[in-house]
């Protein structure tokens, strides 16, 4: 068990798909969400300017990943990092079995970045008041996925047990001063499995339009969810229309915030051991090709650029940013990215759960 001014974090699962290194429902009726023409409340703190585009790269590219290195105890594996997101220029990060967050401060995060930082990035834990957690949600497994609208905030919420996977939403309010991040559990909202026999699935990547909460199932390949949409809820967290989600190959771990233009990127990770069938051949890997880590090893970690359509999601004609490999998932080396947010337009940063490591990383744009 970790601790530290009140935030503690369980100890990590010792069995289930997770430990062998991936790290480890739908809304309906007839109310219609619509897609925005913008982020809700001002642009995605971290989007870059609009007028140009700075995801030009060669589609073999592979970025590498500078590590960033938090300041103890934040680096610990134990917290299970999920999720990230901006609260203004404070980056969330959300542990999967915790209590509260830990936020780190945008200016420290580009200093380093910069090579003008000294030491590991400082660190402040907030509450959650009152936590999620088995006291109060039913089958409760984890938190998956935060996104901030102003003082608003959703979580969604991982849950196991004889009905499947899936979860809850739950929305609160943040605490003048970011004292605490109050829940309101009034809230709480079924987010049911559209894959029960996936016991160890959830929706684990979450955006906010103007009026709507639309969450991604990490699932959505041609044999794991052939007909795949995306969950939608109302800001009341009440069930609306669902919408198509495109056929994509292994996990959908985390989501930025939406653009100006409706666009959004994802992380898209597979984890060879985890033993779930795949298309063959990988058709992004089919069409744009593979960088020469992604060609050597057989995990993947890269991000793919998705946009709210008409009513629907689709992803952009555009390559997979993947990111350079360290070595081979046999030899444990393969990262499970759980969070991404975009970095104005330098690239994004993403972190890891505990496998291998609790990570938090630049992907630099080229």
């Amino acid at each position: 068990m970790v601790a530290v001014v009140g935030l503690t974090a369980a100890c990590p699962q010792t069995t289930g798909e997770a430990d062998a290194g991936d790290g480890d429902g739908d809304g309906d009726g007839d109310a219609d969400a619509g897609w925005p023409d913008a982020h809700p409340g001002g642009p995605d703190a971290g989007a870059p300017d609009a007028a140009v585009d700075p995801y030009d790269y060669p589609a073999d590219y592979e970025a590498p990943v500078q590590i960033l290195p938090l300041d103890a105890p934040a680096d610990d594996a134990n917290w299970e990092y999920s999720g990230l997101a901006w609260y203004g220029d404070t980056l969330v990060l959300l542990p999967q079995l915790a209590n509260g967050v830990w936020t780190v401060q945008r200016a420290d995060i580009e200093a380093h970045i910069a090579g003008t930082g000294n030491g590991p990035l400082p660190v402040q834990a907030v509450l959650f008041d009152p936590a999620p957690g088995p006291d109060n949600v039913p089958n409760f497994d984890g938190l998956e996925a935060i996104a901030f609208d102003g003082d608003t905030v959703y979580v969604s919420i991982e849950t196991s047990g004889p009905q499947g996977g899936g979860g809850y939403l739950v929305r609160g309010q943040v605490a003048p001063g970011l004292a605490s991040i109050d829940i309101d559990l009034s809230t709480l909202t079924l987010n049911p499995s559209p894959v029960p026999a996936e016991a160890n699935s959830a929706f684990e990547a979450m955006v906010l339009t103007d009026d709507a909460v639309v969450t991604f199932f990490e699932l959505n390949g041609f044999f794991t969810n052939p007909n795949a949409d995306a969950s939608v809820f109302d800001r009341d967290l009440n069930p609306v229309a669902a919408r198509a989600f495109p056929e994509l190959e292994y996990r959908v771990t985390d989501a930025t915030a939406l653009d100006d233009s409706g666009r959004f990127w994802v992380i898209n990770y597979y984890y060879p051991g985890a033993g779930r069938p795949v298309k063959s051949p990988e058709p992004l890997a089919a069409t744009y090709g593979e960088g020469a880590t992604h060609a050597q090893f057989q995990q993947v970690e890269r991000l793919v650029e998705l946009e709210l359509a008409g009513d629907n999601i689709v992803r952009v004609d555009r390559p997979p940013l993947q990111l350079q490999l360290i070595g081979s998932w046999q030899n444990d080396l393969a990262r499970n990215w759980e969070g991404i947010v975009r970095l104005g337009d330098q690239g994004f940063l993403v972190v890891t759960d505990l496998f291998p490591a609790s990570l938090l990383g630049f992907v630099p744009l080229p």
